[in-house]
């Protein structure tokens, strides 16, 4: 103990009188780079698992991801893999997986297992007022009307 003083003293003396040395006492920095932290991130690692690999603590990494080049490697990493997962997810699904598709469905869709039937009102356009279009009856909508009639001939027409 009295050597770390007699050094610390003599640091002050060698640079001149009320000036302190730089880094006197605490712990070094560990040497974490924002390449490294891109790397990590890229292979999906989390937070956690990333100050592991330095060695630091996780309260440490989240400081370091608060300066921009970290946060900015570390965002650009997890971004990639998440695009790298979606477009798994995406091919499996256009492969014909069934459950993929479903859970694609869910996801992007906003499709559910149970959907909420809606009350037959809300599904009926309203007929009155300025909103109601007026389609003239011509001898193409009766050509398709027909066209539809008779490929679907078990659909009642006095409906």
């Amino acid at each position: 103990m009295k050597e770390t003083i007699q050094d610390m003293q003599s640091a002050f003396d060698a640079v001149g009188k009320n000036t302190r040395p730089v880094n006197v006492g605490g712990r070094p920095k560990k040497a974490v780079s924002p390449t490294t932290v891109y790397r990590l991130a890229k292979l999906g690692l989390t937070i956690g698992e990333i100050a592991g690999f330095f060695g630091v603590s996780l309260a440490t990494m989240n400081r370091r991801l608060k300066e921009p080049e970290f946060r900015y490697a570390y965002t650009k990493g997890k971004s990639n893999v998440q695009i790298s997962v979606r477009r798994s997810q995406y091919k499996l699904a256009m492969t014909g997986n069934v459950r993929m598709q479903i859970w694609l469905g869910k996801q992007y869709l906003g499709q559910k297992d149970n959907p909420t039937p809606k009350p037959l009102d809300d599904e009926l356009p309203n007929m009155e007022g300025p909103r109601m279009i007026h389609v003239p009856w011509t001898e193409d909508l009766e050509r398709e009307w027909n066209a539809i009639d008779a490929e679907f001939p078990e659909i009642p027409t006095d409906v």
